[in-house]
């Protein structure tokens, strides 16, 4: 489960947590002569050599914003790039990406209207709380020093830079938990019942399918 998590948090805020991870790289030349020798594992090289292309696709992009443009050729460039890792076709990587972006998008803004904010010491327990969830993680760990390398970036610099999509994550999941919320009022369902699990992901494409509507987002 850890690892699928790890993946679909990769996929989603790559640019998608307490204890230092500590990176062993002192210089970006000594991770590069690292990933492309015998010492470092097939993932491990993958992982980097996805991070390089995404460094070049997302540079100059100023900081994240969940509002922005949803451009087809940017999306497509990003399923090129991390399709691989994820071991699917490039055609699957930019229909779910595409998907994704759309749906975040929307909710964001549906979020946002409602007037649901999150403050920055939340933030910052969640993604120590990520953080200490690689630690525990020996391939996680390595896979997430690939990832870091390859932006080059050190720790502190990858974190802040992920910061804001996981600020606009926590947006969203908050406005999606109230809507729960209400939808187990109107259809009586038990919140912490197995029907209510049931019902949660026909509930979240019905929210997102309304948002996206309302506020018209679509791929540009």
């Amino acid at each position: 489960m850890k690892k699928i998590l790890k993946r679909k948090k990769t996929l989603i805020t790559l640019g998608t947590c307490i204890a230092i991870l500590g990176l062993t790289f002192g210089t970006v030349s000594i991770a590069q002569n690292y990933y492309k020798s015998s010492g470092s594992s097939e993932k491990e090289k993958a992982v980097y050599q996805m991070a390089e292309k995404e460094k070049e696709r997302l540079k100059d992009r100023g900081t994240y914003n969940p509002k922005g443009h949803i451009k087809k050729e940017d999306l497509a460039e990003k399923a090129e790039n991390v399709a691989d890792v994820f071991d699917m076709s490039v055609s699957e990587a930019e229909k779910r990406i595409t998907k994704n972006s759309i749906e975040k998008k929307a909710l964001y803004l549906a979020a946002e209207e409602a007037g649901f904010t999150v403050d920055e010491q939340e933030v910052t327990e969640a993604i120590d709380k990520i953080r200490a969830t690689f630690v525990s993680d020996p391939e996680g760990k390595k896979e997430l020093e690939a990832e870091i390398a390859g932006m080059g970036m050190d720790e502190e610099e990858y974190w802040n830079f992920v910061r804001p999509q996981y600020k606009s994550n926590m947006i969203v999941n908050k406005y999606l938990n109230k809507m729960y919320e209400e939808k187990c009022k109107e259809e009586k369902i038990d919140l912490y019942s197995e029907e209510y699990m049931e019902k949660r992901k026909e509930w979240r494409d019905s929210i997102a399918q309304e948002a996206i509507k309302k506020y018209n987002v679509k791929v540009e």
